[in-house]
């Protein structure tokens, strides 16, 4: 197989790459500590060479923090009903209080509105943190449903060592 630029016969599939650039190490110890205490552990990663995380196959997004402004939201929203809910709750059950020495009592326009503001601020705030999760995990789960496919196309993929030109022979190019 040659290259479809440079005419070179120096190409690999990427998948190949990626995985001769890829390495998993583990290590583990035990052992005695100064004061005769037994110690122990254990330590792990992933390296890639610079072509291998170029040439990386499509990944998954997590949705988890997205989950979470949602959960957030929902919650918020629901604070907010119960706030008004018992503010009304406690307007239509209050008995009328006299006004001693400036005191601004309950059940006053005061204390209704500053009520309804409270709880219109935290409603407004939670739903904007909900919209933001929303669109965050919906644009998520968009790109992973064409995960597979792509993962497909890239394991199709060739690429050329020497010129770095990326290509999908056809059927007829691959003798």
């Amino acid at each position: 197989m040659h290259c479809p630029g440079c005419n070179s016969q120096d190409v690999q599939r990427i998948e190949m790459v990626f995985n001769a650039g890829t390495s998993e190490s583990r290590a583990s110890f035990l052992g005695i500590g100064g004061g005769g205490e037994l110690v122990g552990g254990s330590t792990g990663g992933i390296s890639r060479t610079k072509l291998a995380q170029q040439l990386a196959p499509p990944r998954m997004i997590d949705t988890g923090a997205d989950g979470l402004a949602m959960i957030i939201a929902v919650i918020g929203v629901t604070a907010a009903l119960i706030w008004v809910v018992s503010l009304v709750v406690s307007m239509v059950t209050a008995r009328p209080v006299e006004i001693n020495q400036g005191q601004v009592p309950h059940g006053s326009d005061f204390h209704v509105g500053a009520n309804l503001g409270g709880a219109a601020v935290l409603a407004v705030a939670s739903a904007i943190v909900g919209w933001i999760g929303l669109r965050s995990y919906r644009k998520s789960m968009a790109h992973n449903r064409t995960v597979p496919e792509l993962r497909g196309q890239w394991k199709l993929q060739w690429i050329c060592l020497r010129c770095g030109m990326k290509f999908q022979p056809d059927a007829t190019s691959r003798s």
